[in-house]
């Protein structure tokens, strides 16, 4: 008799070798989940820096769906009111909106009620560091 040996195919049988590739994906999928939570942990601190009260007098930043043109984008605004005083260079469907001042939350809520616009909101003044914890500046003690 002949013996021929069969070539090892660790993970034919099923079983074990199934539980394996089971416990690995959920341990890798857990390990980018909490990295995950780390960034939006991470995003939501910075969040808290910005009040309210702190956006810029008269403008408001709108951000049109994707497939509407530059062209198709001032004509909505137009329609609903105000000037595009800015426009991304990278999304050319995000812009900035001079308003009346006074009637930003006026028109965020007009804005936001267009099929044609994923968001829109009051452009806010954010800060990467709250005053009191910013670096010292050149002359100031410890500073350069």
């Amino acid at each position: 008799m002949v013996y021929v040996k069969e070539k090892a195919r660790p993970f034919a049988h099923g079983g074990a070798g199934r539980l394996l590739i089971a416990l690995m994906t959920v341990t890798l999928l857990n390990a980018g989940g909490s990295l995950a939570c780390e960034q939006i942990k991470t995003s939501q601190e910075l969040r808290g820096v910005v009040t309210a009260e702190e956006f810029v007098p008269g403008e408001i930043l709108v951000w049109f769906n994707d497939d509407l043109s530059p062209a198709d984008v001032d004509e909505a605004v137009e329609r609903t009111g105000g000037e595009i005083i800015r426009r991304s260079d990278v999304t050319p469907t995000r812009v900035v909106i001079s308003v009346p001042e006074g009637k930003e939350d006026h028109f965020v809520e007009e804005y936001r009620k267009m099929k044609e616009v994923r968001a829109a909101g009051k452009n806010q003044v954010l800060k990467a560091l709250p005053e009191d914890a910013a670096a010292p500046g050149p002359g100031a003690e410890g500073g350069e």
